[in-house]
């Protein structure tokens, strides 16, 4: 009876936010977007497609796009697309009759084009414009800085509304303008926002989880200056250091830390005593996260594990490259210098006040073999956890373990037999809790971090390897350490991918299924890889050329399946800060963020609401809750090892996922 009564009145506080929620929506209908005569508007998620000849026509329901809902400490947008008779430059303004709130915390964006030629495999659809590029508007540039909307063809801007983690609960109506050179308004948007006040199981204010939050869903990227400065060039330490920092605000406004920040690596002794590296340390931490004002706002600080050759120190690296004909080879060096270089850099940190829970070393042997996982995986991290107590060694594999067991069982009176098969590798050693020698945290790739299909005859034996590799991380994550997901492109649409041409939905609905099982991160190998995909020693502008990967055949039989294809975008995730045709002609500015870089972040925020659900309402609920959009896990062919995923469709998600995101807000705001 005590359930009922409880249930009953979580009901009625669910139907009561409901009907605000739909009466807020009426008012804003009866100011509906509104266009001169000669242009169409539209509003869209930001995880739907913008195409120049087509998007998405109008939804019936009170669940629109312009009308978002969020907790303290997200950011939420939507897409204003239209369509002129003729060519024009416009800019887009929030109307002054807006609220305060409204005024304050909206960001318009202009939403520019790549042109692909060559679609990604299996994702891409066809050839042509595509929309990613976030330039802001830059008013001093003249028309460069606006937007050149285009006759007959959808345009777009972009509002983000920032919401401050203490804000109280309420709806924020605002309106956006677009205006030509005369100042005629083209289209008149109205949106608004719903600010929900969630709370934890104690019935206590558990706003969104920051960056500083240990709970929060780290996502590290990993950045490469030198292709960076090919095409925003910082010659001076004065003019690299302000990159930097305006590099890392950008990062941090996206929830991403990079593993490289330019120059901030110490020398061979572990001292950063050249340039301005103490300085570029001190912008790591001190930059302050938008939403709250604390500082920290990077969800990650990966300590190095190199120095380089410079302020006349020898440099010295952990990671020895032994033959560039396989890094199989690569090992570790002198270990009283590896040693020295750790214990230096740590007690830095340390008086620095950078390291906290966040701080992490990324083990230097990228997907060891059988013999590295013996010997030099766990030297390093013994090595970091006698020498820099407290800092979490990451390594990029998964949990493997070789087997060949014969497993029997007997139903109906008829006896089943069938081999269970492990992996041709073993790292459970790296596991057991014996020795300080374990990693602390496996970076597993996405699509192998569930478990394998099953013959008929295993299923009749009683064995089940769907979430093999999903237990064993569980298992590592149940004594104290974390599991992680990085990606590669595949020629599969049965695993999110990060490119340009693929779904709109990927690119955020990529860390639903992370947040759905619990994971602490994600990692990609290459954020800004501005070279040619085939030959690698020229520069590429992703502003001219969004193809970013081309494979090639892998020697690794086991994983050739992400291998021989083709990407536009995976590995490039935003643009340099230069692009004078639209006004962007400081080299020092922040890079300009990507259409999928604001699903990414989305991403991040729904994977720490998954935390929050989970917490106070258990994993069950949690499952129940994400079913509409994330279905039970299945096999399949077009995945290298007969792994296994969940199902998902595309067709309709971005509604479907904003409906459960809602409903999840509405139950912790009770």
């Amino acid at each position: 009876m005590e359930g009922n009564r409880i249930r009953g009145e979580r009901a009625a506080v669910l139907h009561a936010i409901a009907i605000s929620l739909s009466v807020v929506v009426a008012v804003a209908m009866a100011f509906p977007t509104s266009a001169v005569a000669a242009t169409e508007a539209r509003t869209l998620f930001l995880t739907e497609q913008v195409r120049p000849n087509a998007v998405r026509g109008p939804i019936a329901g009170p669940v629109q796009p312009q009308h978002m809902v969020a907790q303290g400490g997200e950011e939420e947008g939507f897409i204003l697309a239209f369509k002129p008779d003729q060519d024009v430059f416009v800019d887009a303004v929030v109307d002054p009759g807006s609220s305060a709130f409204a005024t304050q915390w909206t960001q318009l964006l202009r939403l520019e084009w790549v042109n692909v030629r060559r679609p990604s495999t299996s994702t891409g659809a066809s050839p042509g414009a595509y929309a990613d590029p976030l330039p802001p508007q830059v008013t001093r540039a003249g028309n460069a800085g606006k937007l050149h909307a285009r006759a007959g063809r959808w345009n777009a801007f972009v509002v983000l509304v920032s919401v401050p983690t203490n804000t109280p609960a309420g709806t924020h109506p605002g309106t956006v303008l677009v205006r030509d050179a005369a100042g005629t308004v083209l289209v008149r948007a109205n949106f608004s926002l719903t600010i929900v006040n969630t709370k934890g199981a104690n019935g206590a204010p558990d706003p969104a989880i920051a960056p500083h939050d240990p709970r929060n869903f780290k996502m590290l990227f990993n950045f490469n200056p030198n292709w960076y400065r090919a095409l925003a060039p910082a010659d001076t330490a004065q003019a690299q250091y302000e990159q930097t920092y305006r590099s890392l605000w950008m990062l941090s406004r996206h929830r991403a830390a990079p593993n490289v920040w330019q120059k901030a690596y110490p020398t061979g002794t572990g001292a950063y005593d050249c340039s301005a590296s103490d300085g570029y340390l001190k912008v790591f931490n001190d930059i302050p996260w938008w939403a709250d004002g604390k500082p920290g706002a990077l969800p990650v600080s990966l300590m190095p594990n190199h120095a380089v050759a410079r302020c006349t120190t020898d440099g010295f690296t952990i990671k020895d490259e032994a033959g560039k004909a396989s890094k199989f080879d690569d090992k570790v060096g002198d270990p009283v210098k590896s040693s020295w270089f750790v214990y230096n850099v740590a007690d830095h940190w340390r008086k620095a006040g950078i390291q906290d829970h966040r701080s992490y070393f990324m083990n230097p042997f990228d997907e060891p073999n059988g013999q590295q996982n013996r010997t030099v995986v766990p030297q390093v991290n013994k090595m970091v956890h006698d020498y820099a107590p407290g800092v979490k060694v990451l390594g990029s594999t998964w949990p493997m373990e070789a087997y060949n067991r014969r497993v029997c069982r007997t139903v109906g009176g008829t006896q089943h037999c069938a081999t269970k098969q492990g992996q041709t590798e073993d790292n459970t050693n790296l596991r057991d809790g014996q020795g300080g020698d374990d990693l602390d945290g496996f970076i597993a790739p996405f699509f192998r971090s569930y478990g394998f299909g099953v013959t008929k005859n295993q299923r009749l034996a009683g064995i089940n390897r769907t979430r093999e590799v999903d237990a064993r991380l569980k298992a590592v994550q149940k004594a104290g350490g974390e599991a992680w997901v990085y990606d590669l492109p595949l020629g599969s649409k049965r695993v999110p991918q990060l490119s340009i041409d693929g779904p709109a939905t990927d690119a955020r609905f990529m860390f639903w299924p992370m947040g759905r099982e619990g994971r602490n991160g994600w990692f990609i190998a290459v954020s800004n890889r501005w070279v040619d995909a085939l030959d690698t020693t020229k520069t590429r502008n992703p502003w001219d050329d969004p193809l970013s990967w081309v494979g090639t055949k892998s020697l690794d039989q086991e994983n050739s399946g992400p291998h021989g294809v083709v990407s536009n975008g995976w590995g490039s995730l935003y643009y340099p800060a230069t692009r004078p045709t639209l006004g962007l002609t400081d080299p020092l500015g922040q890079p300009v963020a990507s259409l999928r870089l604001e699903r990414m972040r989305d991403g991040v925020e729904d994977a720490n609401l998954m935390h929050q659900y989970r917490d106070r309402f258990g994993q069950a609920a949690l499952n129940q809750k994400l079913a509409g959009a994330l279905g039970p896990l299945v096999a399949g062919t077009d995945l290298p090892g007969n792994e296994a995923f969940p199902k998902y469709s595309t067709r309709g998600l971005a509604l479907r996922m904003e409906i459960i995101r809602r409903q999840m807000l509405a139950e912790l705001a009770q």
